[in-house]
């Protein structure tokens, strides 16, 4: 009966106030007013993560292993955290086991996950592999090809490839240039020249250009928005020209870990929501990412949520100048 008592003391103690240091060199804390955990550094999925703030909603402690404290680390498989050291109330516990059942991660602003220069730097090539759960597969390589000019102005040529390999459309390929300015707080996007070709069904050239440009934001704050709308002057092999106004609502969520067939990654998840309307007739779009805050892929997407169709797309393969 006494070892239930301390055991159940022992938790309440973490779960009201887990706030020390977890290794002789980091020094991490918790907020019961607000359940946020700040831990100096967690590896997760095999990789490192360094001032790591999460809102721990519901958690309940497994076990106070003690013996020489070994590694801050978390498995996203289990929701098991693994704390090397927590000192309490002036008693130290070396390796506590903690499962975590609910939690959020939070960052300051989406730059951690979009403000990579290497995926604007002349010589770049990044590719991705998407599998989505209407089964289909396409593999995109994006190049970013030169300094150019666009409607007068200097611009990235920024060159997208993507083949269909599997899905209603295998077979089918895009070829997409978009003439792009980097700004200090967004990537501004001046226009686009896709070329789609079907089999069976011959190629459609279509040009895009953007009055005012389309921002990305670099630096959305947690749960902020941003709305912009633009005219876009539209060019169709097939169609011919026609002008339409495009209006995109974009917020960011937080950061969650995600676990996708290409690993596991700390992402921020952001939301956005698009209506384009020409004359009478409207057609929108609602769509979720998940963008890699850290490691080697920092900036590629990891996860989509398409909201109209209800297709969620993982990646399957991820690489960034050769890695």
């Amino acid at each position: 009966m006494k070892s239930s008592v301390f055991i159940a003391a022992r938790s309440a103690a973490w779960v009201l106030g887990v706030c020390a240091s977890l290794s002789a060199h980091a020094v991490n804390s918790f907020d019961m007013a607000t359940g946020r955990l700040s831990l100096d550094s967690v590896t997760a999925g095999g990789t490192t993560y360094n001032n790591v703030v999460v809102t721990v909603n519901t958690y309940a402690l497994q076990s106070v292993a003690g013996g020489a404290p070994g590694a801050t680390s978390f498995d996203p498989a289990s929701n098991i955290l693994t704390l090397g050291t927590v000192s309490f109330r002036g008693a130290t516990y070396n390796n506590v086991r903690v499962r975590i059942d609910s939690y959020a991660l939070t960052a300051s602003t989406y730059s951690d996950c979009a403000n990579n220069s290497a995926l604007v730097s002349v010589g770049s090539t990044y590719q991705s592999v998407m599998q989505g759960t209407d089964q289909s597969v396409a593999s995109t390589t994006t190049t970013v090809n030169r300094t150019s000019t666009y409607s007068g102005v200097s611009a990235l040529e920024v060159q997208a490839d993507t083949v269909i390999l599997a899905g209603s459309y295998a077979g089918a390929t895009t070829s997409a240039k978009s003439y792009m300015q980097v700004a200090a707080s967004s990537i501004n996007t001046l226009g686009n020249a896709t070329t789609v070709s079907i089999p069976g069904q011959g190629t459609l050239v279509v040009s895009m250009a953007f009055s005012p440009a389309i921002q990305s934001p670099l630096d959305l704050a947690l749960n902020a928005s941003v709305s912009q709308s633009a005219s876009v002057a539209t060019t169709n092999s097939l169609t011919g020209s026609m002008t339409v106004t495009t209006s995109q609502t974009m917020t960011y969520q937080g950061m969650e870990v995600v676990s996708v067939p290409a690993g596991t990654f700390t992402a921020c998840k952001v939301h956005s929501d698009t209506v384009t309307t020409s004359g009478n007739s409207s057609a929108s779009a609602s769509l979720t990412s998940w963008r890699i805050a850290s490691g080697p892929y920092r900036g590629l997407v990891a996860k989509t949520l398409d909201h109209k169709t209800s297709v969620q797309s993982v990646a399957t393969k991820l690489s960034l100048n050769g890695v």
